[in-house]
């Protein structure tokens, strides 16, 4: 058993660095209804590695080395945003996808109003299947104005078994954090958050909500007795080579 252990373990780890690169995750951020796919975006704008220009009514900027990184600034669905969206490499443990608002301003919208913030990414291969994995997710809002009644935060990770965390929802200027088990069952692998604002109030600019959600996916620790297990081997093998050289020696 010893034996089979440390040979998956050289495969997982062979296999994690001669694995071929791939194209960068899959990058969309979801506004309500409107949809902003930036991997499309930069293929179609990009120039010496960063894409520039406007979609929707927002101005944006993509870059992507080795990670993703988007800010939007502009007027959507009456709303006045400046936001900040970014993933890690695909090939990373851990995977993470960041929803990050600047500020959010009802800019005259209906007392009440909601809008809501939804960034996948997929395409994440850097940890195997069937392996298991902490999923975190936080939530902070350092401020928290006008009559803004509450923002909220969810996760979701697929292909995968167990649930995903829930998070409080933050009435004032705070934070949550949760942390799931969960095992992932296939790759590629894709993280989702959702962060929503409930009842930005009427009085344009008076509502302005600084808040960033956090996702991450990384591999949980293997047990101490299976690492132990693990570093043993090389020993025994060492040993029983030992042992036999040994009886040969005795034997002549």
């Amino acid at each position: 058993m010893f034996r089979n252990y440390a040979l998956t373990v050289a495969v997982a780890i062979l296999g994690g660095v001669l694995a071929p690169s791939a194209a960068k995750a899959d990058f969309t951020l979801t506004i309500d209804s409107t949809t902003i796919d930036f991997t499309s975006l930069y293929t179609t704008y990009q120039s010496n590695g960063t894409a520039v220009g406007t979609i929707d009514g927002l101005f944006f900027v993509i870059n992507q080395n080795g990670t993703n990184v988007a800010t939007l600034t502009g007027t959507i669905d009456g709303f006045s945003i400046t936001f900040s969206a970014s993933t890690t490499a695909p090939d990373g443990n851990p995977g993470q996808v960041t929803n990050e608002s600047i500020n959010v301003k009802s800019n005259g919208a209906a007392s009440g109003a909601n809008i809501s913030f939804t960034l996948t990414s997929t395409g994440f291969y850097g940890i195997p299947p069937d392996t298991g994995v902490i999923v975190t997710n936080t939530l902070v809002s350092s401020s928290f104005e006008g009559t803004t009644s509450a923002i909220t935060g969810s996760t979701s990770v697929t292909p995968a078994t167990g649930s995903d965390p829930t998070l409080a929802t933050l009435t004032s200027a705070s934070s949550s954090s949760t942390s799931s088990e969960m095992t992932l069952t296939g790759t590629p692998y894709t993280i989702s958050n959702t962060a929503t604002i409930y009842g930005l109030g009427g009085d344009p600019g008076s509502d302005i909500d600084q808040f960033s959600l956090t996702s991450t996916v990384q591999m949980a620790p293997a047990p101490s007795g299976l690492i132990l297990a693990a570093t043993m081997v090389p020993f025994f093998g060492l040993l029983s080579r030992r042992l036999r050289q040994m009886k040969a020696k005795m034997v002549a």
